[in-house]
Formats: C-alpha cells, structure tokens, sequence
C-alpha cells in the first residue's frame, strides 16, 4: 500500500488530528511505502518503523504561506513520478495528495480522506479543496468522520456507496493513567496555531476573565504565531507542542476546555478533553451536535459575547 503525507507542513512540529487518525488506521497494514516530504517526515517516520519512505525534496526554504504553498505544487508534481502498483491512500484531501493519488491509481483503489470542509472565507485553501473533491470521484473510497461531510460531498456528486464514516476513539486509558492535578488554570486550548482553529479571537474571549488561560499546540506558521503573542497579556500561557502524558497533565491542570475553532470534522483534542474530564466550550455545529450531543457548552459561531458567558457556565461546577 502506498500512503501519500505529501501535505505534511515542512517547517511543522507536530501531526494535524487527520494525519494521526490516518496513521492509527494504517499502521498494522504491511508493507507500507510512504510518500513524504524532505522536511517534517521524521513526523510520521517514528510512528511507522516498519515502512519504505520515498522523500520529495521540498525546494523552497522558509514557514510563511508563499513557501509552503509552492513546496505543495512540487510535491504534487514529483509524487505523480513514483512507480507503483498497490493501493493508494491519502492522509487528506489536500491537493498535493489528492493529484498524484488519481495520477498513480491506475487500475489499483484508491482511498481518499477528508476531514472537513473549508470555508469559503479562506478564498485559496476553499478552491484547493473544491479541486480535489472534483477529483474525488475517481476515488474508490472516502472515508469521512460524519454523516455531515458525507451529505456534503454526495451533494457534490461523489456516489454515496463510496463514502465510509469512520468512527475513531483516542486513548482513553492513556489518559486515566495520568492521575488527576491541582487546578491551576481556569481554561486549556491546545491545537494548531493556525487562524481556522480560532487563535486571533483567543486574546479577546479570555479578555477581562479571572485566572489564566493554558494555550498548548504549534505547528502554525511562524508570522501567526507571533502575532497572537502580541496580542495576549500574562494571564494567556504557551508552553508550545506537547505529548502524551505531559499532554494529558498539563490539560488536567486546567477546569475547563475551549475550543474556538472554525473548521473540525470530529476534534480530536475535544475528545481527550471530555476524556480528561474537562467541561468543553465551542461554537455551534451540527457536526458536534451529532458526534458529541448535549454534551459541550456551545455559542452561535462568531459570538465572541456567548462564548464567555458559556465559559462562566461551564466554570460554575468548578
């Protein structure tokens, strides 16, 4: 089977959620040939010890939105050069895996995931991922995370038979091995820094709130985060990209759980947090609606004003 990580961001420190799940699908399955980028692979290289990597080298230095984009064309170009004859699956939709996935099937299937739709705010990103859904229907299989994106793409005239909901579950005993800590921080974010997860609006919804707000993750473009970091006063804290139990402590230190992010096909990170126990906090949506419940405090998206007043609700247990 050939898996193609031609997205991974080169100048990344950490896997985004649809990377890990694909991962976690994928790993047991032998033999593997992995397509991966020059820089960032040792990202997934730790987790699949056991694979044949083939590296496209990834031309242009630097983590601003230019060089990643145009490292994105080559890969899309160079990965449409490879030999093969197996199975193909992407760990996306983006179109530097999405283009050499269709180019190589061949008479081979093809799986492509998705893992949520992008809004028509991020102009370049929404058009790149309209392309691939076109080329989407030359897939054999894709595998979503719900019954909304399935809808959405059978909209787009991929045939229903070939889309899969795959349900995923983190490590829930991982979790409870970590015992519980002292409360020290009255809120936990942790995800990419990058704007679709929510991180500009981050200084003004923690705005006025007692106690501190505990922000782990990175991985986002080095501009970004410097900007948000201008914006946050002491009471934001960054301790960057954790793992594992330092990931699942640090998160336990904290009463509740925000997640403003725009753009989620299933969250993983909410999911360790109600693992976690922590009371989550997020905007409104019908995909948590139908994975999560009545179980997260959600505020209509955008409504910075509900969104603290959910934070104080969800606070009172505490």
């Amino acid at each position: 089977m050939l898996v193609l990580f031609n997205s991974l961001l080169p100048h990344g420190e950490m896997l985004s959620g649809g990377a890990q799940i694909v991962l976690e699908t994928i790993k047991n399955e032998y033999p593997l040939t992995v397509s991966l980028p020059s820089r960032g692979g040792w990202l997934v290289m730790k987790h699949l010890k056991g694979a044949k990597y083939l590296f496209t080298k990834t031309p242009f230095n630097g983590g601003n939105r230019v060089t990643v984009f145009l490292n994105w064309v080559v890969m899309a170009i160079r990965g449409c050069r490879f030999n093969v004859n197996e199975d193909i699956v992407t760990s996306g939709d983006f179109f530097c895996d999405v283009i050499p996935g269709v180019f190589l099937k061949g008479k081979n299937k093809l799986t492509i995931y998705t893992f949520h739709i992008i809004t028509r705010k991020r102009i370049v990103p929404y058009l790149m991922q309209q392309l691939s859904i076109l080329l989407m229907r030359k897939a054999d299989k894709v595998v979503v995370l719900n019954t909304v994106i399935k809808d959405y793409l059978i909209n787009k005239g991929i045939l229903a038979n070939r889309i899969f909901v795959q349900e995923v579950e983190v490590d829930e005993e991982a979790i409870k091995k970590v015992p519980n800590q002292t409360k020290i921080y009255e809120a936990c974010f942790m995800g990419r820094l990058s704007p679709s997860k929510g991180i500009f609006i981050l200084p003004e919804i923690w705005q006025g709130m007692k106690g501190k707000l505990l922000v782990i993750g990175g991985g986002g473009f080095a501009s970004d985060v410097q900007k948000l970091k201008k914006l946050c006063n002491e009471n934001i804290v960054f301790v960057g990209h954790k793992d594992g139990e330092e990931k699942y402590r640090l998160m336990k230190q904290a009463k509740i759980f925000i997640h403003p992010s725009y753009e989620e096909g299933l969250s993983l990170t909410i999911k360790e947090a109600l693992a976690c126990d922590l009371p989550v906090v997020a905007w409104e949506s019908p995909i948590y609606k139908e994975i999560y419940g009545d179980r997260l405090f959600t505020a209509p998206v955008g409504d910075i004003g509900k969104f603290r007043q959910k934070i104080k609700e969800a606070l009172c247990g505490h």
